[in-house]
């Protein structure tokens, strides 16, 4: 296959999914990071979460890294894909009209727009490496084996490897017996392992397989569907119809790449048929060069039967550019309907919005959020904090929001509540000062004062901002501001590490007397009697960018 051809082929894949670079990190995607990175001698799947480990420990929290390194090997696999189809299609235009087809597919978007499906693609690198080698150099079965395990550490599919070796002998040409003998003793050591040993997925529904017709058929029927972009919805029985009709159709035409090509996709999503039906097309990945293979074998043949009838020279460009036409159209009404459906990465907003919280977190200590944006999820707090932070074993607490609360009546090491209709969270973990300048020492925070003697000024430091309370007695008071005052500054005295701004002075203040409080305060000015002193709390907020 030319390698233009490829580029080009290349360059329209990217203009239908380079949007997916700017996603955010996903709820897949927290929780494939936070076990990479936290429990990694947990993972059942140790190629995806070395993939996540690597580009972690190298690009750190940023998602635009993983989205890079996802489609570099998305492209790679395109390559594959070209190199498998030379040897599959028997002719160029067959090989063509099947990478122009297979290189996209609407269903599988999450492919493209969400890292979680790394396992998929990495599963498809190895199981499509290995079938080349297979067919090129067929000697290098201890490569194969290799080859295998590492497919089979991405994904369970690359169970599937003997089973397309088998249908390659029996279609094209046989398949040395070591390489049948290797991958399928490799393949039946995983499925035994899986079900002798338990792991995270034992006992899961959605990985526990169940051998009956009736969970094949289910299976077969939503797959159909979700290949149809729902336009048609499918029963097992008329999907097992439909499937059957194309293997009648390709006997018909004397195709017997097009019936390779439907077998060989089924064949490679076999290990699905038997788990909990998908309802998204990422599945269709790694065995999708069948049914690519399989339209390219019927479009080639209806060209020549085309040519054939009306062999005239301006007929070739006509119906290239007819098809090409067909297949551009296919693709993005798939991508519509994708997005119509809403199938699409979800927490990406909630995740963002955790991500901007900076507390001094140390190993092991509690965390209450109040009303958090990753509720819903509920473990997109634990996780978002661990990996922002880099802190294990992190226990994280989301619960709903509710008035009055007071952080004496948990015992948390930092609380944060999202008030609605706020954006940015309250913090509520670093409110213990010890006021040294009069010899009291009272409790600040933004929801309850004390008196104090003199004039003062703190500071609350917010993700975003840095904000400037003024707290002093009335004039008609008799407690007037002390002026005499010893001008030592406000000694911190934090509960939990907070870490002070290196230099207090630099930001404007009417008193010298400075103290750091980690906190976010109301916008309005609070005044309490507490039958001492009537406290007024005038708060100016200063952006850390303007500092």
């Amino acid at each position: 296959m030319p390698h233009r051809l490829l580029v080009g082929v290349g360059v329209y894949l990217f203009a239908l999914t380079y949007s997916c670079l700017y996603n955010y990190f996903d709820t897949d995607d927290m929780m494939n990071l936070y076990g990479a990175w936290h429990r990694f001698g947990d993972q059942v799947r140790p190629a995806g979460a070395i993939f996540y480990r690597t580009i972690f420990d190298v690009a750190g929290f940023q998602p635009l890294a993983f989205h890079i390194a996802g489609f570099v090997l998305i492209f790679f696999n395109l390559y594959l894909f070209s190199r498998l189809l030379n040897h599959f299609a028997g002719n160029r235009i067959a090989a063509t009209a099947a990478l122009l087809f297979g290189c996209f597919q609407g269903s599988m978007w999450m492919i493209y727009a969400s890292t979680g499906m790394i396992y998929d693609v990495l599963c498809a690198t190895f199981l499509h490496l290995a079938l080349l080698i297979a067919i090129e150099r067929p000697g290098r079965w201890i490569l194969i084996g290799i080859l295998q395990v590492a497919a089979l550490s991405a994904k369970e599919l690359g169970v599937s490897l003997p089973l397309l070796l088998l249908l390659y002998g029996v279609y094209y040409k046989p398949v040395s017996r070591k390489v049948l003998l290797l991958t399928a003793l490799l393949s039946a050591g995983f499925v035994a392992q899986r079900f002798l040993i338990k792991n995270l997925l034992t006992g899961h529904e959605a990985y526990t397989p169940v051998f009956t017709w009736e969970r094949i058929g289910s299976c077969v029927a939503t797959y159909t569907t979700i290949l149809f972009s729902h336009s048609l919805t499918f029963t097992p029985l008329a999907a097992v119809l439909f499937w059957l009709g194309l293997l009648a159709v390709a006997a018909a035409i004397r195709s017997w790449r097009m019936s390779f090509g439907i077998l060989f996709f089924w064949a490679g999503l076999s290990p699905m048929l038997v788990g909990t039906p998908r309802h998204s097309g990422y599945v269709f990945y790694v065995s999708f060069i069948g049914l690519a293979l399989a339209f390219g074998s019927l479009a080639a043949w209806i060209r020549a039967a085309v040519l054939a009838h009306q062999p005239r020279r301006f007929l070739r460009p006509v119906l290239t550019v007819l098809f090409l036409a067909v297949v551009v159209t296919v693709h993005y009404y798939q991508k519509r309907v994708t997005f119509k459906r809403s199938e699409l990465p979800g927490g990406q907003d909630a995740i963002r919005t955790l991500a901007k919280i900076h507390l001094p977190l140390r190993q092991g200590q509690r965390v209450l959020i109040l009303n958090s944006p990753g509720m819903a999820s509920s473990y997109l707090g634990a996780f978002t904090l661990t990996l922002t932070h880099r802190v294990r074993d992190l226990d994280v607490v989301e619960e709903p929001w509710r008035e009055g609360f007071r952080r004496s009546e948990a015992k948390y090491d930092h609380v944060l509540v999202f008030p609605p209709g706020r954006p940015d969270p309250i913090i509520l973990s670093t409110l213990s000062l010890t006021m040294t300048a009069d010899g009291r020492s009272p409790n600040i925070s933004p929801t309850q004062n004390s008196a104090v003697d003199i004039q003062s000024t703190y500071l609350l430091r917010t993700p975003q901002t840095i904000s400037k309370l003024s707290m002093h007695s009335p004039k008609n008071q008799s407690t007037a501001p002390n002026t005499t005052a010893p001008s030592s500054p406000v000694k911190n005295s934090f509960t939990d590490g907070a870490r002070p701004i290196a230099n207090p002075t630099a930001i404007p203040a009417k008193n010298p007397k400075l103290g750091i409080l980690d906190a976010a305060s109301s916008d309005k000015p609070i005044q309490r009697n507490n039958g001492r002193a009537m406290i007024s709390a005038h708060v100016t907020t200063i952006p850390i960018s303007a500092m």
